[in-house]
């Protein structure tokens, strides 16, 4: 999981940034289309009031009495003929109308309305308060659209008003406003097309929200790629894997990021083997001194470590235990150091005390080799190398998986050197002898597993193992060491 989280984050913020950006404009744009419409809405119907007042005879209009009683009189019939006229011609006007001022500057009075229903008839004279529709006074100086819907018990409307002026001249400046021209509008119409537009809107918006989704997965995918590449490279170089190079083609930064990761391998690797180097020949130092100190065994530890090397890989041991396995058993024997050369040249058999002595160097090999860390892995073979299989070796008396597998291959490969070796006490054994000395002990000195490994590779690889002609062993035979 956090191998992604910084992928998540990423793309969290290119997905709402570009959310946020695509709502707003597609906001924007919605109202944009709605202002657009409302306003070509507006002009038409102030066109229709210019025209439809024009056609209205304003000195007939001013006979038409503002009472009851005006709705008989031949001018009022006459015009509503025209208001009518006026409707037809343009099927989307509900209502047309016309009014005057009153003395009171919030009212104004009707007096023509084209609506045949006598529920709705507007009688001439009848008040009507503007004070929520200020366009309607200013309509006497020129025609005039209402901003916004307005709603009452009938419905939702849209109105605009026109001057009704009196019979004009040669002088247009002069003529005087008498009355006003109004038409409402129903909003059915542009209600369900702002609802078409508002759907329009939202599937745009979803739209890009998947398109943000996808979009912002592609930029997270193209930042963090190449930083994952660089990240599992990273973790191979704290594997102690220095021959990995990245491949980043991005033309920006992380590229000549992933450009200083190759120079830094580079130069991280020629660091690590120097130290390797001269790790291996610390290694080897040691390795002198110990078998300084027994002239007998001069590269014993160099043997045992070739044989076990052989016995892991035919194993099929993970890389890393059997580089473990090449570093450590070089000096499974360094305890000896603390142990004197009169006991390990001693060509005869050895006291109680002196075995006793010589049964520490696993454990002066530990003490030795606790304080470098690079072997720390390995110490284990140091200690338990002279464990038996049925528990009665030593230091610690452990049997079977107890013992450390490394340890107990490094354990048959030096008793199979140590037998074919001659020592001060004994002569070498021959190949074959050792052989069954081996499979005499499997399972109780000696881990069966090993054990069949060498076996196998002595048929397999029998010049490997023949260092030297061997002396036969003396009759008495001996326990390997």
């Amino acid at each position: 999981m956090k191998k992604n989280k910084f992928r998540r984050k990423i793309t969290a913020i290119v997905v709402c940034l570009s959310i946020a950006i695509s709502s707003l404009t597609i906001l924007l744009l919605y109202r944009k289309a709605i202002a657009a419409h409302k306003e070509e809405l507006r002009q038409k119907l102030v066109a229709i009031v210019s025209t439809g007042a024009l056609a209205i005879d304003a000195q007939m209009h001013s006979q038409i009495p503002l009472n009851r009683e005006g709705v008989e009189t031949a001018q009022y019939k006459e015009l509503r003929m025209v208001l009518r006229q006026i409707r037809s011609a343009n099927p989307e006007i509900r209502y047309v109308y016309t009014m005057v001022k009153a003395e009171n500057p919030n009212i104004l009075k009707f007096v023509m309305d084209a609506e045949p229903d006598p529920k709705l008839i507007s009688y001439p004279g009848d008040d009507y308060d503007i004070s929520k529709f200020p366009n309607m006074r200013s309509a006497f100086n020129a025609p005039v659209a209402e901003n916004s819907l307005h709603a009452d018990k009938w419905g939702t409307w849209l109105s605009a008003y026109g001057p009704v002026r009196e019979r004009r001249g040669a002088d247009d400046k002069e003529s005087k406003a008498v009355a006003i021209f109004g038409i409402d509008m129903s909003a059915k119409k542009f209600i369900a097309a702002q609802a078409g537009l508002r759907h329009g809107a939202l599937l745009a918006l979803i739209i890009s929200i998947l398109l943000s989704l996808a979009i912002g997965t592609f930029m997270a995918n193209a930042v963090t790629n190449p930083i994952g590449v660089l990240v599992a490279a990273t973790r191979k170089v704290a594997k102690g894997d220095f021959s990995r190079n990245v491949n980043i083609h991005t033309k920006d930064e992380i590229e000549e990021l992933g450009s200083a990761f190759n120079s830094m391998m580079g130069e991280l690797k020629k660091l690590y083997q120097n130290l390797q180097n001269s790790f291996l020949s610390t290694i080897y130092a040691l390795s002198e001194a110990i078998e300084a100190k027994d002239p007998y065994t001069r590269g014993h530890s160099e043997r045992v470590t070739e044989y076990s090397l052989e016995i892991a890989q035919e194993l099929g041991l993970p890389n890393e235990e059997i580089i473990i396995i090449k570093n450590v058993a070089l000096l499974h024997d360094i305890g000896k150091i603390g142990i004197s050369e009169s006991i390990l040249d001693k060509p005869g058999k050895l006291s109680e005390e002196e075995w006793a002595m010589i049964k520490n160097h696993p454990i002066i090999g530990e003490i030795i080799l606790r304080s470098v860390e690079a072997l720390q892995p390995g110490i284990s073979i140091v200690k338990y190398h002279h464990e038996h299989y049925d528990g009665s070796g030593y230091p610690d008396g452990l049997k079977e998986k107890e013992i450390p597998f490394m340890a107990s291959i490094v354990t048959v490969a030096d008793a199979f050197d140590a037998m074919t070796s001659a020592r001060p006490y004994r002569a070498a054994m021959t190949v074959e002898a050792a052989t069954e000395q081996l499979k005499e002990f499997s399972g109780k000195q000696f881990d069966p597993k090993a054990v069949d490994a060498l076996l196998s590779l002595l048929k397999k690889k029998p010049t490997n193992f023949q260092r030297l002609e061997a002396s036969p062993m003396n009759e008495t035979g001996a326990e390997p060491l």
